[in-house]
Protein backbone atom coordinates (compact mmCIF):
# COMPACT_ATOMS: atom_id res chain seq x y z
CA UNK A 1 0.00 0.00 0.00
CA UNK A 2 2.97 2.33 0.42
CA UNK A 3 4.71 1.96 -2.95
CA UNK A 4 4.98 5.37 -4.67
CA UNK A 5 4.16 3.84 -8.07
CA UNK A 6 1.05 2.11 -6.66
CA UNK A 7 -0.04 5.33 -4.96
CA UNK A 8 0.25 7.29 -8.20
CA UNK A 9 -1.52 4.54 -10.14
CA UNK A 10 -4.42 4.42 -7.66
CA UNK A 11 -4.89 8.18 -7.81
CA UNK A 12 -4.66 8.20 -11.60
CA UNK A 13 -7.14 5.35 -12.02
CA UNK A 14 -9.68 6.95 -9.67
CA UNK A 15 -9.37 10.30 -11.42
CA UNK A 16 -9.71 8.74 -14.89
CA UNK A 17 -12.87 6.86 -13.93
CA UNK A 18 -14.35 9.94 -12.26
CA UNK A 19 -13.65 12.06 -15.34
CA UNK A 20 -15.24 9.41 -17.56
CA UNK A 21 -18.34 9.50 -15.38
CA UNK A 22 -18.09 5.84 -14.47
CA UNK A 23 -17.10 6.24 -10.81
CA UNK A 24 -19.67 6.64 -8.06
CA UNK A 25 -17.64 5.58 -5.02
CA UNK A 26 -14.27 4.34 -3.87
CA UNK A 27 -14.17 1.53 -1.31
CA UNK A 28 -11.30 1.87 1.15
CA UNK A 29 -10.15 -1.28 2.90
CA UNK A 30 -10.42 0.12 6.40
CA UNK A 31 -12.87 0.43 9.29
CA UNK A 32 -14.01 3.70 10.87
CA UNK A 33 -11.61 3.41 13.81
CA UNK A 34 -8.52 2.80 11.66
CA UNK A 35 -9.55 5.25 8.93
CA UNK A 36 -10.23 8.11 11.35
CA UNK A 37 -6.92 7.43 13.09
CA UNK A 38 -5.09 7.48 9.76
CA UNK A 39 -6.73 10.75 8.72
CA UNK A 40 -5.96 12.34 12.10
CA UNK A 41 -2.34 11.18 12.27
CA UNK A 42 -1.40 11.47 8.58
CA UNK A 43 -3.18 14.49 7.10
CA UNK A 44 -2.10 15.75 3.69
CA UNK A 45 1.10 17.78 3.97
CA UNK A 46 2.21 16.26 7.29
CA UNK A 47 5.56 14.59 7.94
CA UNK A 48 3.89 11.26 8.72
CA UNK A 49 1.95 11.45 5.47
CA UNK A 50 5.17 12.12 3.55
CA UNK A 51 6.78 9.11 5.21
CA UNK A 52 3.75 6.82 5.02
CA UNK A 53 1.80 7.98 1.98
CA UNK A 54 -0.56 5.26 0.86
CA UNK A 55 -2.94 4.16 -1.89
CA UNK A 56 -6.04 4.43 0.28
CA UNK A 57 -5.62 8.07 1.26
CA UNK A 58 -4.53 9.03 -2.25
CA UNK A 59 -7.54 7.33 -3.86
CA UNK A 60 -9.95 8.74 -1.26
CA UNK A 61 -8.68 12.29 -1.70
CA UNK A 62 -8.98 12.11 -5.48
CA UNK A 63 -12.46 10.59 -5.23
CA UNK A 64 -13.66 13.30 -2.87
CA UNK A 65 -12.14 16.08 -4.97
CA UNK A 66 -13.90 14.61 -8.03
CA UNK A 67 -17.24 14.51 -6.19
CA UNK A 68 -17.38 10.77 -5.51
CA UNK A 69 -18.17 9.01 -2.24
CA UNK A 70 -15.67 7.16 -0.09
CA UNK A 71 -17.03 3.99 1.54
CA UNK A 72 -15.22 2.03 4.26
CA UNK A 73 -15.24 -1.67 3.53
CA UNK A 74 -13.61 -3.62 6.32
CA UNK A 75 -14.61 -5.29 9.57
CA UNK A 76 -14.17 -3.14 12.67
CA UNK A 77 -10.70 -3.55 14.16
CA UNK A 78 -12.34 -4.04 17.56
CA UNK A 79 -14.12 -7.16 16.24
CA UNK A 80 -10.91 -8.44 14.70
CA UNK A 81 -9.03 -7.93 17.98
CA UNK A 82 -11.65 -9.83 19.98
CA UNK A 83 -11.65 -12.70 17.49
CA UNK A 84 -7.83 -12.94 17.49
CA UNK A 85 -7.82 -13.09 21.29
CA UNK A 86 -10.48 -15.84 21.29
CA UNK A 87 -8.61 -17.90 18.72
CA UNK A 88 -5.26 -17.43 20.47
CA UNK A 89 -6.78 -18.67 23.72
CA UNK A 90 -8.38 -21.68 22.04
CA UNK A 91 -5.12 -22.51 20.28
CA UNK A 92 -3.17 -22.45 23.55
CA UNK A 93 -5.70 -24.72 25.25
CA UNK A 94 -5.59 -27.17 22.34
CA UNK A 95 -1.79 -27.08 22.17
CA UNK A 96 -1.42 -27.91 25.86
CA UNK A 97 -4.13 -30.59 25.92
CA UNK A 98 -3.15 -32.84 23.01
CA UNK A 99 -4.65 -35.98 24.58
CA UNK A 100 -7.94 -34.28 25.45
CA UNK A 101 -8.91 -33.58 21.88
CA UNK A 102 -6.21 -31.15 20.81
CA UNK A 103 -6.49 -30.10 17.19
CA UNK A 104 -9.20 -32.33 15.86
Amino acid sequence: HYNPHSIALAAKAVHAEAEAGTLRAVVVESCPTRWNSTLKNQPAGSLLRALFDNEMQAAAEVAESDGCSVVLGDQAIEDTGRRVAQLAGATLVEAFTPFAGGWE
